[in-house]
């Protein structure tokens, strides 16, 4: 697997990179984009939560005509639009302008995280699939470590060529996604049985792999210090999120992976606001970075354990799309609170609650009943299954030993 690791997740890791980079740059430039085009903290929020909304409203969609057109064409589809858009906000001459391309952009850009966990599950088995998905989303920390000072500097460098620094940064940041765009329609493959760069036992044996688990997933389920500093959490981030991806890929359980750091992460939050001296808040927030970060993968590795072919795609694009929604909710909510509080921390602490909300969840599927016709027959027909369980783990294991 590790040729086909070195040849895919680096390049949608850079995808990602530069997704995630022009998705969260509004936020860097936030105050002479603010003073610019003279949006007040409200506003502002609303103009980085519509991005969510056109998202939501394209994520299915986009997902399921992945699965129709392939990887190959409609990730390239997507990168290339986000870049031009990105390149336009650059342009934007007022809030209604800026309004409806961060509409856009989010429209441009739904798709491409479920895209990508789609088609890394049409390449790698189950038993690399959380780890694999931790690489590609170091993207993330990465991207927050080493992309928002870069950000900033390309402002920086930006007020001496353009009007305004922010729009140079964002033209610098819309080209390389478009270049991605062009190289990605040539550079990816769509399914391994298409892999030129495999020898011919290497195809055979992935792809007879991959076809017996998906026949039994249908048995069961149809520069300054400053930044230097704001980059050790995300750095920790990124050696925590793989090490417990692997732990869980090791330990064939996904479900706690997702709910203790999940659970820890939402607890210390609060925690964090009510700290004093620097050393105690950065401890506290890469405790919070590594649970957010660290739950990521395994919950992204729970959806192909039960579901293949066109409900794998459309069930992953609406699980993203749903969660999206609080990427609406929440920069327009935390933009109110500051305008009338003047004060952050009721919006954190309503983030906190959220997480450990969210890791009750996840971890309440342990319980959920399964709808699975080898289980009904072997099982009975009322025998709950846990996504945890020890025959999961035990198959799990099994499978991992065969391949």
């Amino acid at each position: 697997m590790r040729k086909v690791v070195v040849r895919l997740v680096p390049f949608l890791m850079a995808m990602y990179f530069v997704n995630y980079l022009d998705r969260t740059n509004l936020g860097i430039a936030k105050a002479s984009i603010s003073e610019d085009l003279q949006l007040s903290t409200t506003m502002f929020g609303f103009a980085a939560g519509i991005f969510f909304i056109g998202y939501v409203l394209v994520e299915v969609p986009s997902n399921l005509a992945l699965h129709r057109f392939g990887a190959r064409r409609w990730l390239a589809r997507i990168a290339v639009s986000w870049g031009i858009i990105v390149v336009a906000i650059g342009f934007a001459p007022n809030a209604a302008t800026l309004l409806v391309l961060r509409f856009l952009l989010g429209v441009a850009e739904a798709g491409l995280f479920p895209g990508v966990i789609f088609y890394l599950s049409r390449w790698f088995p189950t038993a690399y699939r959380a780890r694999v998905v931790a690489m590609f989303m170091l993207a993330i920390p990465i991207a927050a470590a080493v992309g928002t000072p870069l950000a900033a500097w390309l402002i920086h460098v930006g007020d001496d060529l353009f009007e305004a620094g922010w729009q140079f940064m964002m033209i610098c940041c819309g080209i390389p996604a478009v270049v991605l765009g062009v190289a990605c329609w040539f550079y990816l493959t769509d399914r391994p049985a298409d892999a030129h760069w495999l020898s011919d036992e290497e195809r055979r044996w992935l792809t007879e792999v991959l076809a017996a688990e998906e026949s039994q997933v249908n048995e069961r389920f149809d520069f300054p210090l400053r930044r230097a500093l704001g980059s050790i959490p995300y750095s920790c981030a990124a050696v925590g999120m793989y090490l417990w991806s692997r732990h869980a890929d090791r330990t064939a359980e996904h479900v706690w992976h997702v709910g203790i750091p999940m659970l820890v992460g939402g607890l210390t939050i609060p925690v964090a606001l009510y700290l004093d001296g620097p050393v105690l808040v950065m401890i506290a927030v890469t405790v919070v970075a590594v649970g957010v970060f660290g739950a990521i993968p395994s919950f992204w590795a729970l959806p192909s354990r039960f579901l293949t072919g066109v409900a794998a795609a459309g069930a992953i694009a609406l699980i993203n799309s749903i969660g999206n929604l609080g990427g609406f909710a929440a920069p327009y909510v935390t933009g109110a609170l500051v305008d009338l509080t003047g004060s952050e921390r009721a919006g954190m602490w309503t983030v906190g609650a959220v997480m450990v909300l969210s890791a009750a969840v996840v971890v309440a599927l342990r319980a959920t009943p399964a709808r699975d016709r080898r289980s009904q027959g072997s099982l009975g027909p009322n025998r709950p299954v846990s996504l945890g369980s020890e025959d999961t783990r035990e198959g799990n294991h099994a499978d991992r030993n065969h391949d």
